[in-house]
C-alpha cells in the first residue's frame, strides 16, 4: 500500500497554502512597502539635508572669499600702499601676515607689472591674467584659478584689487596669493552619510579632493579615466556654472549621488559633496529591520494558527479519505466500514458508503455461492461425459466384433451359396456322385452349424450393446438434468449481477447529490467571502471525494458488465451443450433402435440356420432316398439355394446395419467431444467469475450460510 504522506494535493497543506501563502504575501508586500517608502521618506529627507548643507558650505565660501576681497580693498585703501612706496608697503604687508594665516604672501604692483612680494622677490606679472583684468578692464576684485607661483612654484590663487588714485583709476595692483592646499579645509565636510566634499576652479582642475591622486592632478573632464562613468555631462554643467546634482558609477561598482554650486566671486569655482547611494538606504534599513522582525514573528504565530486550524478542519476528511482508499487500494475487503464519528455531511456520506458496501458484500457472496455450486456441478458433468465416453467406445469396439464375424459369416454364406450353386448345375450328376455329395452335405452342415453358432454370439453381444446403450442413455439424461440446472443458477447469477447494477446505481446516485452538496457549500463559502475560504476548500475536497466514489461505482459498473456478458456467454454454451445433448440422446436412441433392429434379423437368422440345419440333416437322412427320387433332390436343392439367398440377403442387411452402428457411434463420438469442449468452456468462464468474485473479501459466516 502506499504510503500516505501529506502531498501538495492534500486538504491540509492547500489549506495551509491557501492561508499561509496570503499571510506571507500580505506581510511581504506590507514589509516592502514600508521599506520602500522609509528609503523614499530618507532618501528625500538626506536629499534635502544635503542641499542645504552645501547651500550653507557655499555661503560660508562665498563670505570666505569676500572677506578676503574686503580685506584686501581696505588694505589697499591704506596711505602706505596708495603712497605705491614699494619698500615701505611690503614692510607693512608683512606686519599684516600675522592676522590671517591664509594668506601666504602678499604683492604690490605698479602699471608696467613690476611687483614685489613679501618674500623679499620681485616679478613682472604684467602678462597674468588678473592683472590685466584689474589694471585694463577695471575690475573691482579677481580671484584667479590654481596657477603656479613665480615666487615659490606652488600651486596659488590670487585674489587681486586695484589700487585707485584720487579719481577712482588703478595706479597699481594689490594682491595676495593663497595656498590651493588651504582649501582643503574648506572642502572637508563630513556630512552624516559618509559623504566628502570637493573644489573645482573654473577649468575643472580639482582644488580640494579627499583622493590625492585627483587632487590638483586632475580634472573634472578626466575623471571617467579614473574609473568613474557619467562625470563627463555633470563637468560640463559644473564647468558652465550650473547647480544641480547627477549620479555616477564608481570604479568599485558603487554609484555616488554628487551635488555640486557654483561659488559667487570666483571664475566659475564649483563647490560639491558625494554621497554614496547606498547611505541613502542605510538608515531605513536601521528603521526597518525591527519591523520587518516583528512582521516575522507574527507571520510564524498566524502561519502556527494555520496549520493547527487546518488539523482540526481536515482531521474528519482524511479518516474517511484513508477508509476509502483501504477500500480501493486492498484486495477487495468488504468486510470494512467506515468509521466517521462526525454527524455533518461527511458522517452522512460514510454511512451511505457503508451500506453500498454491505449490498455489495450480500451479492458477491450470493455469486461465490452460487459459482461454486456450479463448479460441482460441472465436475459431475464431466465426470458423466467420460462414462458416456467409455460406454460409447465399448460400444464401437463391439461393433468392431460382431463387423469382424459378419465378413466371417458372409464369407461362409458366400462359400455355401456357390456349393449349392454347384449342386444345382450338377444334379443329374449327383446321382452318380452320391457319396461325394453326402461329403458336400457334410460339411455344408457343419458351415451352417458355425454360422448358428456365430449367430447365437453375435445375439450375445448385441444383448450386451442393449445394457450399454441403456446406460449410456441414463448418463445422457442426468448430463442434461445437470445442463438445465446449470442454466438456472446462471440466470440466478444474472439476475443477482442485475441487483448489483441497481445497487451501483444508488451509490453514484448518492455521490451526484454529494457532488451537488458540495458545489452549493462552494457557493455559500463563495457568499461568505474571505471567512469562508476554508470552508470552500473543504467543499472543493468533498467534491472531488464525491467525483472519486462516482469514478468508483463507474469501475465497479464496468466489472459487473464483464461478469453479466460472461454469464451471458456462459449460458450460451449451455444452451449450446444442450442442444448437442439432444444430438447425442437422439444418436442413442436411434442405435438403440437399430440395435433391435439387428436382434429381430439375428433372430430371424438364427431360426433360418436352424431350418437350414434340420434340412441339413434331412438331407443326411434321405441320402439313400436321393438316388431314388431326383425330383425331390431337385426340390430340396431348391430349398436350400432359396434359404441360402434369404441368408445372403439377411447378412447383407446385418452388415449394413452394423456400418451404420459403427458410424452412428462415431457421431456420438463427436457430439460428446463437443460436449467436452463446451464444459470446458463453461468450466473456463465459470474460472473467470470466480476470479472477479474472489477479489472480494466477504464474512465467512455469510457464505457459509448461503452455502
Amino acid at each position: 500500500m502506499k504510503n500516505r504522506k501529506h502531498h501538495i494535493g492534500s486538504i491540509r497543506v492547500r489549506m495551509m497554502l491557501f492561508l499561509a501563502v496570503p499571510i506571507i504575501l500580505i506581510f511581504g508586500l506590507i514589509g516592502s512597502f514600508i521599506y520602500s517608502t522609509t528609503i523614499k521618506v530618507t532618501t528625500e529627507l538626506i536629499h534635502t539635508h544635503t542641499k542645504e548643507l552645501i547651500d550653507v558650505s557655499v555661503r560660508g565660501m562665498e563670505n570666505y572669499f569676500w572677506q578676503k576681497i574686503q580685506y584686501l580693498r581696505t588694505i589697499s585703501r591704506e596711505k602706505l600702499i596708495a603712497s605705491m612706496d614699494f619698500a615701505a608697503a611690503i614692510d607693512f604687508l608683512k606686519t599684516e601676515l600675522i592676522y590671517d594665516s591664509d594668506i601666504e604672501f602678499f604683492f604690490i604692483g605698479d602699471k608696467a607689472g613690476d611687483a614685489p612680494n613679501t618674500y623679499g622677490t620681485t616679478a613682472n606679472i604684467a602678462d597674468r591674467e588678473y592683472f590685466i583684468q584689474v589694471m585694463e578692464q577695471g575690475r573691482e576684485y579677481v580671484i584667479t584659478n590654481a596657477l603656479v607661483s613665480r615666487a615659490k612654484g606652488n600651486m596659488i590663487m590670487v585674489i587681486a584689487v586695484p589700487i585707485l588714485d584720487a579719481i577712482g583709476k588703478p595706479k597699481g595692483i594689490l594682491g595676495a596669493g593663497i595656498s590651493v592646499d588651504s582649501l582643503t579645509a574648506l572642502a572637508n565636510i563630513q556630512s552624516a552619510n559618509k559623504g566628502y566634499g570637493w573644489i573645482t576652479d573654473g577649468t575643472g582642475l580639482f582644488l580640494a579632493h579627499p583622493l590625492a591622486d585627483i587632487r590638483m592632478k586632475m580634472k573634472l573632464q578626466e575623471i571617467d579615466n579614473a574609473g568613474y562613468q557619467g562625470f563627463a555631462k555633470a563637468s560640463e554643467e559644473i564647468i558652465s556654472g550650473y547647480n544641480g546634482d547627477v549620479e555616477v558609477n564608481r570604479a568599485d561598482g558603487k554609484i555616488e549621488k554628487i551635488y555640486f554650486r557654483t561659488i559667487k566671486y570666483t571664475p566659475r569655482w564649483a563647490f560639491g559633496i558625494s554621497i554614496v547611494r547606498e547611505e541613502f538606504e542605510r538608515p531605513a534599513g536601521k528603521i526597518v529591520t525591527p519591523v520587518l522582525v516583528i512582521f516575522i514573528i507574527l507571520a510564524v504565530i498566524l502561519i502556527i494558527l494555520v496549520i493547527l486550524i487546518s488539523g482540526l478542519v481536515t482531521r474528519q476528511i482524511t479518516a474517511a479519505s484513508k477508509a476509502i482508499e483501504d477500500l480501493a487500494q486492498g484486495e477487495g475487503d468488504l468486510t470494512k466500514q467506515l468509521h466517521i464519528a462526525s454527524k455533518d455531511e461527511i458522517g452522512a456520506m460514510g454511512q451511505n458508503i457503508n451500506v453500498f458496501i454491505g449490498i455489495i458484500h450480500d451479492i458477491v457472496a450470493t455469486i461465490r455461492t452460487t459459482v461454486e455450486a456450479m463448479r460441482r456441478e460441472s465436475i459431475e458433468l464431466s465426470n458423466a461425459i467420460d462414462e458416456s465416453n467409455d460406454s460409447i467406445q465399448k460400444i464401437k469396439d463391439t461393433s468392431d466384433v460382431i463387423k469382424n464375424k459378419l465378413l466371417n459369416e458372409s464369407a461362409a454364406v458366400t462359400e455355401t451359396m456357390a456349393t449349392v450353386e454347384e449342386i444345382n448345375k450338377n444334379v443329374l450328376s449327383f446321382l452318380q456322385m452320391i457319396e461325394t455329395q453326402s461329403n458336400k452335405i457334410s460339411e455344408a452342415s457343419s458351415a451352417v452349424e458355425e454360422i448358428a453358432a456365430n449367430i447365437e454370439s453375435v445375439a450375445k453381444i448385441i444383448n450386451r450393446n442393449k445394457d450399454s446403450i441403456d446406460l449410456l442413455m441414463n448418463a445422457s439424461d442426468v448430463g442434461k438434468e445437470n445442463l438445465i440446472k446449470i442454466q438456472e443458477m446462471m440466470k440466478e447469477i444474472e439476475h443477482s449481477s442485475s441487483g448489483m447494477l441497481d445497487a451501483n446505481m444508488v451509490i453514484a446516485n448518492i455521490a451526484s447529490q454529494t457532488n451537488l452538496l458540495a458545489m452549493n457549500a462552494a457557493i455559500e463559502a463563495a457568499h461568505a467571502g474571505e471567512a469562508g475560504a476554508g470552508f470552500a476548500v473543504v467543499a472543493d475536497e468533498i467534491r472531488k471525494l464525491a467525483e472519486n466514489a462516482n469514478s468508483q461505482s463507474k469501475t465497479i459498473g464496468l466489472v459487473l458488465k464483464n461478469v453479466i456478458s460472461q454469464i451471458e456467454k456462459t449460458v450460451d454454451y449451455i444452451d449450446e451443450a444442450q442442444i448437442k445433448f439432444e444430438t447425442v440422446f437422439t444418436g442413442i436412441k436411434k442405435v438403440q433402435d437399430q440395435e433391435e433392429e439387428v436382434k429381430s434379423s439375428m433372430e430371424e437368422q438364427r431360426t433360418g440356420a436352424q431350418q437350414i440345419l434340420g434340412a441339413m440333416k434331412e438331407l443326411n437322412n434321405i441320402t439313400s432316398e436321393i438316388r431314388s427320387g431326383s425330383d425331390e433332390i431337385k426340390i430340396g436343392n431348391q430349398t436350400i439355394y432359396d434359404e441360402m439367398s434369404r441368408l445372403m440377403k439377411e447378412t447383407a442387411d446385418i452388415e449394413a446395419g452394423s456400418l451404420q452402428n459403427a458410424q452412428d457411434a462415431e457421431a456420438i463420438t463427436i457430439a460428446m467431444s463437443k460436449v467436452m469442449e463446451t464444459n470446458a468452456r463453461t468450466t473456463e468462464y465459470l474460472s473467470k467469475v470466480e476470479e472477479l468474485i474472489q477479489r472480494f473479501k466477504v464474512c465467512e459466516s455469510t457464505q457459509d450460510t448461503s452455502d
